[in-house]
């Protein structure tokens, strides 16, 4: 896996932090190459760290790049994190410690985490939308604060739902992504048993006058422009011209196209324009429907539907074409490869592979820290750190073939030291 990466010249990087079942910092590394015109994103190492400072985070970077033999002085074009400011601070987090050192390494602010709070500041706008988290806030407040009130929300759901299981009141919060959503689910679906909670508390305790909480959401739109560096903008908006759809327009390149990112990665601009002029003049030469293919493994019956179009008043050729209009810059990418033309395009071809090996999201590092509930659980809360890295590498990395000679000639050697005069101490000292 790792010589793949060596091979492919260019690579990416993204990592997130989480705690474990030991309350153990574990930090999670991911790497995002190409390899034969497919994009791979692999679990590289899990590594434990007890202080989680920038510079404390750029050193445990440095030793794990150097342990699996990845140059990422030379090599790493992109790093992907999270918003916190020990990964993205501009003078003391991670990143800017890597860009010091590898100006190449274009820093991406996962757009997971990054669209979260653009829909966060955009419901923030809505008056309705703040008042009703906001009580839903005290709601929750409201009920949980009191075990009297806990317990007759409890006896209501029993009466009124005896078939369905007991739900507890969820808390509305602004880091997890799905919060808004439970929260609101749990109050719909048991809304009968508030309102009778409400109405027996108020028999008892007398009504009781709160505050509209429409503090609850403290982002505002100005500060969305602090979300995106205007370094990833600029690059963003040169990848923005490999579209389908520009490449399809007809009119002038501009002068300064890819100027932007000619400069972070060092390529001549002058080259890539001219390479990009040329794909334009040829793209219409290329057959569109492998540029806008549908992934098949998503819609087996697409050829079908189209097919039996006219049935759904489905008349017009352009009207067709716009129901499977999904072209990516991975398709263009595949077919400047099947038909062997790297060499017409030579720094194009460049751009594009970087584009495509830029990080978007730390989505991948995120989806490894389910596995690592799983691996390390209450009853294996004191498994030892390289093991539980071995064992997430190879559940998160099923795919990748195990040589078997290799793990049969281990462990006839473990056999035979074994079975020898050497002390089982420097058996572990062996990590064997």
């Amino acid at each position: 896996m790792i010589d793949i990466a060596i091979r492919a010249r260019y690579f990416s990087i993204s990592t997130d932090s989480t705690f474990d079942i030991s309350h153990k910092e574990q930090l999670s590394f991911v790497v995002k190459y190409l390899f034969n015109s497919n994009i791979c994103e692999r679990l590289i190492a899990l590594s434990e760290s007890s202080n989680t400072t920038g510079q404390s985070l750029f050193e445990l970077f440095k030793s794990v790049m150097e342990k699996i033999g990845l140059d990422w002085n030379q090599h790493l074009i992109g790093q992907s994190y999270d918003g916190a400011a020990n990964m993205r601070g501009p003078y003391s987090g991670l990143q800017a410690h890597i860009i010091k050192e590898n100006p190449k390494a274009l820093y991406v602010w996962c757009h997971a985490h990054r669209f979260n709070l653009i829909v966060l500041s955009a419901v923030g706008c809505c008056k309705e939308a703040v008042d009703l988290f906001g009580y839903m806030e005290k709601l929750y407040s409201f009920i949980v604060g009191s075990k009297k009130r806990s317990d007759i929300y409890r006896k209501n759901q029993s009466e009124l739902y005896p078939k369905k299981q007991l739900k507890a009141i969820k808390r509305v919060g602004t880091t997890r992504w799905m919060s808004n959503s439970f929260a609101l689910s749990t109050v719909l679906e048991t809304l009968e048993a508030i309102l009778d909670m409400l109405e027996q508390i108020k028999n008892v305790e007398g009504p009781v006058d709160f505050k509209t909480g429409s503090e609850l959401i403290d982002i505002i739109l100005q500060q969305l422009s602090d979300r995106f560096d205007k370094n990833t903008i600029s690059v963003m908006k040169d990848l923005g011209l490999l579209s389908l759809k520009r490449l399809k327009e007809v009119g002038p390149v501009p002068q300064d196209a890819f100027s932007k990112i000619c400069d972070v990665y060092g390529i001549n601009q002058e080259s890539v324009r001219n390479d990009y002029i040329l794909l334009k003049s040829v793209i219409k030469d290329i057959d569109l429907n492998l540029l806008t293919k549908l992934p098949a493994k998503l819609h087996d019956d697409c050829e079908e539907y189209i097919r039996g179009s006219d049935e759904s008043n489905i008349e017009d050729e352009e009207e067709r074409q716009d129901l499977n209009n999904v072209g990516s810059l991975r398709n263009i990418f595949e077919i400047i490869n099947n038909m062997n033309i790297k060499s017409e395009f030579e720094h194009l071809y460049t751009i594009i592979k970087i584009s495509l090996t830029l990080p978007t999201s730390s989505c991948t590092v995120e989806r490894s820290f389910s596995k690592l509930k799983i691996i390390k659980s209450r009853l294996r809360s004191t498994m030892g750190q390289n093991r539980l890295e071995n064992l997430m590498i190879i559940s998160c990395e099923q795919d990748i073939n195990i040589d078997v000679s290799k793990v049969n000639m281990i462990q006839n050697l473990y056999l035979f030291l074994l079975n020898s005069s050497i002390s089982v101490p420097f058996l572990a000292q062996c990590h064997i």
